[in-house]
C-alpha cells in the first residue's frame, strides 16, 4: 500500500506537471499567434492605406473595385485641389501634409454607410458614393466644393483652396473601374479650365477628349509628313497699295481633315512641339515671302504670330535672327 501510495503521489505530481507545461505552451503559443495576427492587421492596413491621411489608397481600390457588380451603382467623384502646389512651394511639405489631413477630414464627413475614400496621389482624392438620386449627387458635389473652400488655418497661416471634380457613374459611363476613373479624371480636367467647379461625364466630353488625343498623336508626324504649310493674308495700307502679309500656319490631315490653327496649336504647346512647329513657321515664312519678293520686284512687310512658348526659349532670338539673315529678309520688313 505504501509503494501504491508513493506511485499515485507521484504519478498526481506528474499529470500536474504536464498540465502546467502544457498551459504555458499553450499560453505562449496563443501570444505568440496574437501578436502575428496583430502584426499581419497592421502589415495589411499599412498596404491599403495611406500613411499620411490614413485613407484607403490605390491598392484598395484595386482589391475591393477588380469585379464589379452591374447591379451595385455608385457614382465615382474625382476630386483635385487647384493650385496645391503653390502651398507646398512657398510653405513647405510640413504644412502641405498638414492641409492635406484637414482635406481628408472635410472629405471623411460626407461618407456615408459603403462608401468609399481614396487618397489617390499627392493632392488628388476618390471619393465613391452609392447615393443613387443623380440630384443629390450634384448637391452633394457643390457641398464637397463649397466645404474645401472653407479656411485652412494651420499654424500662423490661413489658406483657401478650390477644387476640380468630376464624375461618372457606373454602369452608365463604363464596365470596369478603371474606365469609370479614367472618364472622372477626363470630367476633372474640364472643371480645371474654370476651377473650383464640377463636371459630370457625358458623350460630348468623352467626343471632345478622344479628338483632342488623336490630334495629339497626328500631330507628332505632321510636320515629318509634310501636312503642315503655310498661307498668307494680304494687308493693305489706306490707298489700297500692299502693305504686307500675315503668315497663317494651316494643318490638313488624311484622317482628321482640315484642323483649325486654335485646336492644334494650343495642343502643340501642352505635348512640348511648339519649338519645332514655330521655328517651321519662321523658317518657312521668311523663305517663301523672300522668293515672293523677289519674283515679284517688290518689298512689303511680313506679319509672323510667335507663341509665348516660343518667346520662353532661351536661344529663340538668336535662332531668328540667324534664319532672318540667312534668307536675306529686311529685318525692318518684319
Amino acid at each position: 500500500k505504501l509503494i501504491q501510495s508513493e506511485i499515485l503521489k507521484y504519478s498526481i505530481i506528474l499529470i500536474l506537471i504536464f498540465i502546467a507545461f502544457n498551459s504555458v505552451i499553450y499560453y505562449l503559443f496563443k501570444k505568440i499567434d496574437e501578436y502575428e495576427k496583430k502584426k499581419n492587421d497592421a502589415l495589411k492596413h499599412q498596404l491599403s492605406h495611406d500613411f499620411l491621411t490614413n485613407l484607403n489608397n490605390r491598392y484598395y481600390l484595386s482589391e475591393k473595385y477588380e469585379k464589379l457588380d452591374k447591379e451595385n451603382i455608385f457614382y465615382l467623384f474625382f476630386i483635385d485641389i487647384d493650385n496645391f502646389k503653390s502651398v507646398n512651394d512657398y510653405y513647405g511639405h510640413d504644412i502641405g501634409d498638414k492641409v492635406l489631413k484637414e482635406i481628408a477630414n472635410r472629405l471623411n464627413s460626407f461618407k456615408n454607410y459603403g462608401d468609399d475614400l481614396v487618397r489617390y496621389s499627392g493632392d488628388e482624392f476618390l471619393f465613391i458614393s452609392y447615393e443613387t438620386d443623380f440630384e443629390e449627387i450634384k448637391l452633394m458635389a457643390q457641398a464637397i466644393i463649397n466645404k474645401l473652400y472653407e479656411p485652412y488655418l494651420i499654424k500662423q497661416y490661413t489658406f483657401i483652396l478650390g477644387s476640380s471634380i468630376g464624375i461618372s457613374q457606373f454602369p452608365k459611363n463604363g464596365t470596369t473601374f478603371d474606365e469609370i476613373k479614367r472618364y472622372a479624371d477626363i470630367a476633372m480636367y474640364e472643371s480645371k479650365i474654370e476651377k473650383n467647379k464640377y463636371t459630370i461625364f457625358n458623350e460630348d466630353i468623352k467626343n471632345k477628349y478622344l479628338e483632342k488625343a488623336l490630334i495629339e498623336q497626328e500631330l507628332k508626324y505632321a510636320l515629318a509628313k509634310n501636312e503642315i504649310y503655310m498661307m498668307y493674308q494680304p494687308q493693305v495700307d489706306i490707298n489700297g497699295s500692299l502693305y504686307g502679309v500675315e503668315a497663317l500656319v494651316r494643318w490638313e490631315n488624311k484622317k482628321l481633315g482640315f484642323v483649325p490653327p486654335d485646336k492644334f496649336i494650343k495642343i502643340a504647346e501642352e505635348i512640348g512641339l511648339m519649338g519645332k512647329l514655330g521655328s517651321f513657321v519662321i523658317e518657312t515664312s521668311l523663305a517663301e515671302i523672300k522668293n515672293l519678293q523677289n519674283e515679284m520686284n517688290i518689298d512689303f512687310h511680313l506679319s509672323i504670330n510667335i507663341s509665348v512658348k516660343q518667346f520662353m526659349e532661351v536661344k529663340f532670338y538668336e535662332e531668328l535672327i540667324k534664319c532672318i539673315e540667312k534668307t536675306k529678309f529686311d529685318k525692318a520688313k518684319i
